[in-house]
């Protein structure tokens, strides 16, 4: 478990959530991961098992319920960073909503110097996305830098280098703390439809490959008109090779989406019809995106629970920034005019404190007052 001390308590990180919890509840998160038995955490404490058993239940509806969430919580720091390394990617997806864009990436001296700021700082986690984030030289010496300190580190990539990646970590420190989150878009025929022919079967043979080197790996599948009648058949494929967590979200109508829009373009009915189907025809674990957009867990027993009492918040600003590929600091990555400072220039703290970021995270929340979802998502059922 990962956590770091502040003005506010203890921030532990639990399910891609952030919480604030006291000395107790700190040291008993740490020793469920650390796999205690629940007499030896009984003993330690000098209190009853059963006690120990009221604890954490106590925790567990804590989490369940979010009910440590609280907006007036300020954060001294970011505690996960979110950065978009490079705008350069290999393919050319359909429902990318990027679209066309500069090829422009800092230079390597620049992208170690943010890698440096990053390890001097206490974040937790850091995720690195693009483009396609493998393109990056000497990606694999920073993350393992990352990794030996102990921040979670998340890649997003479309897999096709994914096996030179690995190579080149090599026998890396404290490899479970990373987690490779692969594109994966309907099956073979659909896949390879909207990547380039014959991607799907590197991507799956390059996935197989990390699981045998015993890494995480999540795979991410846009839900749209091309992709809706594969996407069972391709989940038990995924599940049956080892992908630790399969989820679905839904198309973002911008970029080149926005140009294939024809095709890709998936009312609220249709997709509340895929969902419907696939819990039917699916016995495991799996996560999705409903049409408000709100996060649902399908368990093994074919229950369905949402993750979390809240439908939605919006988190721009509280606990996480992005960095974007020209070393910009935003509040969200959907708004890239709305700019902290940039990292090449300024340090990471004097960013996060920028009087503009109340100002920023304000407008941001107005727009979203009352919303079940991001306003952003809204947009993509419009037509």
């Amino acid at each position: 478990m990962r956590y770091t001390k502040t003005e506010q308590g203890n921030v532990v990180y639990i399910r891609d959530q952030y919480y604030i919890v006291n000395d107790l509840t700190c040291k008993l998160l740490n020793m469920y991961y650390e796999k205690k038995h629940i007499s030896e955490i009984a003993n330690e404490l000098k209190i009853d098992e059963v006690e120990v058993q009221c604890l954490y239940q106590k925790i567990s509806d804590m989490i369940i319920e979010d009910q440590s969430y609280n907006e007036e919580i300020k954060f001294l720091q970011p505690l996960k960073v979110q950065w978009k390394i490079t705008n350069r990617c290999n393919l050319q997806c359909k429902h990318c909503y990027e679209g066309e864009k500069c090829v422009e990436q800092l230079s390597d001296a620049q992208i170690q110097s943010i890698f440096q700021k990053l390890l001097d700082s206490n974040i937790l986690n850091l995720t690195i996305t693009g483009g396609e984030a493998l393109l990056v030289d000497n990606l694999a010496k920073y993350v393992s830098q990352c990794l030996e300190k102990g921040i979670m580190v998340n890649i997003f990539t479309n897999g096709i280098m994914l096996d030179n990646f690995i190579e080149q970590l090599g026998d890396v420190k404290n490899g479970n703390l990373l987690t490779f989150e692969v594109s994966v878009d309907g099956a073979q025929e659909e896949h390879d439809y909207i990547r380039g022919k014959g991607n799907y079967q590197k991507t799956i043979a390059n996935i197989k490959c990390a699981i045998q080197k015993g890494y995480k790996i999540i795979t991410n599948t846009v839900v749209n008109g091309i992709t809706k009648n594969s996407l069972v058949s391709m989940m038990k494929e995924l599940h049956a090779i080892g992908v630790v967590s399969i989820q679905l979200s839904n198309l973002m109508l911008k970029g080149w989406a926005k140009e294939h829009e024809n095709e890709l373009f998936i009312s609220r009915n249709e997709l509340a019809n895929v969902y419907r189907e696939i819990c039917e025809n699916i016995d495991f674990d799996f996560y999705y995106a409903d049409i408000s957009n709100d996060v649902y867990h399908l368990d093994k027993k074919g229950e369905t629970r949402k993750e979390g009492k809240n439908t939605w918040k919006c988190c721009a600003g509280d606990a996480r920034i992005t960095i974007d590929f020209n070393g910009d600091v935003l509040i969200c990555p959907q708004f890239p005019k709305y700019i902290l400072g940039n990292i090449n220039q300024l340090t990471l703290l004097e960013i996060w404190n920028n009087p503009l970021k109340k100002d920023y995270i304000n407008y941001l929340r107005n727009l979203n007052k009352d919303k079940q979802t991001c306003f952003v998502y809204d947009l993509n059922f419009s037509k």
